[in-house]
């Protein structure tokens, strides 16, 4: 059976109710963005202070990438620090350095690591593999200046949620399969994994008509924005759970929501990664929905998850 909607969830998607709007509802783009931006704020991470901060632009396949980097009161001393490169959410289609700037600090002050986030470009602007490339030549550039940044490249980790875990868990792939950058963990929050027909998941029917703040209507229109045309949906840089081989991927840590009509999938994953002799970590919280880490300002389990994955860094 399972539990409860807890109860600052209960409020949070009655506050929910009236700031959001699926994809192809009539708004536009620049409203979509404009409503996942308000939303944010009004349930965001608490802020903490990090000790430097700075915006820097990188070469990329498309065009310059825009960077913010994060590092922690430690690096004030030490010169050998892990470092996660991270991926926004927001569908592929919404998100920016602002939505997840919270966040990152987090990450950076508690996880003690130096954070890097990835200003990748949005769909339908950018349709897929754009943001892919984009988050690939963000990754190599880390590896490539992590001595310089005050990094140790042995302890590169990559994170994202929700699409932005998608995009950390296709690096992986793409690293194993190309001789890419060495990445030593993946930290998956909420991630889309499985975004093709007739997959079979059944959190996806019970969790995705619309009560639980992720609908698959959003899901699969966001999808609909970033792929090219159906056949991209089976691509393994959108559907990575299609991958034929999960041997010698980095070590994981997935957390999940119970309420989350992906939930299913990501369960699979992590028991494809264990199948495959990848040492994981998977983290069901109970009584919340999609997103519940980025909504900790009024979720206090998020808050709860966001120690782990900061534990999970510090392990690193």
């Amino acid at each position: 059976m399972p539990a409860a909607l807890e109860a600052s969830t209960v409020r949070l998607l009655s506050m929910a109710a009236g700031l959001s709007e699926d994809p192809g509802s009539g708004g536009g783009i620049g409203r979509l963005r404009e409503q996942h931006e308000a939303a944010q704020s009004h349930w965001d991470v608490p802020q903490v202070d990090v000790w430097k901060e700075e915006q820097r632009s990188i070469d990329g396949p498309h065009g310059d990438i825009a960077l913010r980097l994060y590092w922690p009161e430690a690096a004030n001393s030490l010169k050998d620090l892990g470092l996660l490169v991270a991926y926004h959410g927001g569908g592929w289609v919404m998100g920016s350095l602002n939505t997840y700037d919270n966040f990152c600090r987090y990450l950076c002050k508690y996880g003690e690591a130096i954070i890097i986030s990835v200003e990748y470009r949005l769909a339908p602007e950018h349709k897929f593999p754009v943001a892919v490339d984009d988050s690939y030549a963000a990754l190599s550039w880390v590896a490539g200046n992590a001595q310089a940044l005050g990094g140790d490249v042995t302890r590169l980790c990559v994170g994202g949620d929700s699409a932005g875990g998608n995009l950390a868990a296709v690096m992986c792939h793409l690293a194993s399969t190309n001789q890419g950058p060495n990445i030593s963990r993946q930290l998956l929050f909420y991630p889309c994994l499985a975004m093709y027909g007739n997959h079979g998941y059944g959190s996806r029917r019970e969790y995705g008509a619309g009560d639980y703040g992720l609908s698959d209507t959003r899901l699969l229109g966001c999808r609909d924005l970033y792929a090219r045309s159906e056949a991209d949906y089976r691509d393994i840089r959108i559907s990575p759970i299609l991958a034929e081989s999960f041997a010698g991927l980095p070590a994981a840590l997935i957390i999940m929501p119970e309420y989350d009509p992906l939930r299913d999938e990501g369960e699979d994953y992590a028991a494809k990664l264990e199948a495959a002799g990848v040492d994981v970590e998977y983290r069901l919280y109970p009584g919340v929905v999609h997103g519940f880490m980025s909504q900790s300002g009024i979720v206090g389990i998020g808050l709860e998850a966001l120690n782990a994955a900061a534990a999970y860094l510090r392990r690193t």
